[in-house]
């Protein structure tokens, strides 16, 4: 019974292990028994020799990220301080001489005349003028000892010099039109009447007109009315005769244009900001994270990284856009310009000088604006050794001198 009990479950077992091996239930030697073959089989599938997966030892030990550190230098952040303040402050500058259009009056001199613009009358236009601008500005209002004066408000300005000529007169004109105020903006009946009244002798310059105005347009657009007057002092004599030459300026620059002015600058200023982050500032945190993850050397030697902050200012000035802007603003406010050259043709007020240089040295935009687009054609020309760079702080450099000193050499 026993014998039979255990060849029963051997067999069971058999048949376990034909079916764990995946034979063939319809195969006929699938139920067939052989108990060496059984015996065999157990013994393989028990009593075989374990086997366990072991993890072979890595390569190299892993390392731990080098703990690096990575900041700004604060020397350098203050200078980007200044740096994007003076970008920012670019189309701005201009209201160093140029009034604030919240500031601006309504015109004290009577224009009507101009919208009309007829020759006969231009005579009354000219003695009503010349009558406004000798009661805003004589010896009663303006110091003996000032030669510019500015009134923002009002948007007009004087320049007034001390002139000895010769009591007989001097037909050539030459000789003395350089010494009078505003001469370089002198039109061609100004420079007329100037030269009559210097060949004229002392006693003929008192029977005539001593004054002469004329009104000053920008691509049809009426931008300025200027007088110019003479008046004798009373240190006279037989051998020279010493005039007082006011020359006045008055602006004729709109509400409208002043705002409309005024916001093209500030979102010129929008631009500006928008382009130093795109262009340069947003760059900086991914160089931060790449030092900081990354570093420069391969061995991670370096573990202190001080990030300097550089200058973008060239990336400002060489942008075509920007310059273009600015060399309308300077080409539609050129009548301030003509302010800025009356400031820097005297020494006397180094303080007004010193300002007509300033606003004068915006004309460096006009270098900018050509270097920007005469770049692509000079690479197609394939002129480039025809050249050499130029910095563009030298330009700035270079126009504040022409705007000031060369200026007054010149006037």
């Amino acid at each position: 019974m026993t014998n039979k009990r255990q060849l029963s479950t051997r067999f069971k077992d058999a048949l376990r292990i034909r079916a764990h091996l995946g034979w063939d239930r319809n195969d006929p030697l699938y139920f067939a028994f052989e108990w060496t073959d059984c015996s065999k089989l157990l013994q393989h599938i028990f009593y075989m020799p374990k086997v366990h997966v072991l993890q072979a030892p890595s390569s190299a030990p892993e390392r731990l990220p080098p703990n690096r550190k990575v900041r700004y230098c604060r020397t350098s952040r203050l200078y980007t301080i200044g740096y994007v303040l003076n970008l920012l402050l670019i189309p701005f500058k201009a209201y160093i001489t140029e009034p604030l259009p919240w500031t601006l009056q309504p015109l004290s001199l009577n224009t009507t005349w101009l919208t009309a613009k007829d020759s006969t009358t231009f005579g009354a236009y000219a003695n009503s003028s010349v009558v406004f601008f000798a009661s805003k500005y004589n010896l009663e209002t303006v110091p003996s000892d000032r030669v510019f004066t500015r009134d923002t408000e009002a948007n007009m300005y004087l320049l007034r010099f001390t002139i000895a000529l010769p009591p007989a007169g001097d037909s050539n004109c030459a000789n003395h039109m350089p010494s009078f105020p505003g001469a370089l903006f002198y039109s061609q009946g100004m420079v007329v009447f100037v030269c009559d009244f210097i060949a004229q002798n002392a006693t003929s310059r008192l029977l005539r007109p001593t004054y002469e105005c004329q009104y000053d347009t920008l691509a049809g657009v009426d931008i300025a009315t200027s007088c110019t007057w003479a008046i004798p002092t009373a240190d006279n004599g037989p051998t020279v005769s010493t005039y007082q030459v006011y020359h006045a300026v008055q602006l004729l620059e709109t509400p409208f244009f002043g705002w409309l002015n005024f916001g093209v600058r500030l979102g010129l200023m929008g631009f500006i900001l928008y382009q130093l982050w795109h262009l340069y500032y947003r760059h900086y945190g991914p160089l931060l994270c790449n030092l900081h993850a990354l570093g420069l050397d391969d061995g991670g030697s370096i573990e202190y990284y001080v990030v300097q902050i550089g200058d973008p200012t060239w990336l400002i000035l060489n942008h075509p856009f920007v310059s273009l802007i600015m060399l309308l603003d300077c080409f539609f406010n050129v009548g301030y310009g003509g302010a800025a050259c009356c400031r820097t043709s005297q020494l006397t007020d180094m303080g007004q000088f010193c300002l007509g240089c300033l606003y004068g040295s915006r004309t460096v935009w006009a270098s900018y604006f050509t270097m920007r687009y005469a770049t692509p054609l000079l690479k197609h020309m394939q002129w480039e050794n025809k050249f050499q760079p130029v910095d563009p702080g030298v330009m700035a450099l270079t126009a504040s001198f022409y705007a000031g000193p060369l200026m007054y050499i010149t006037s």
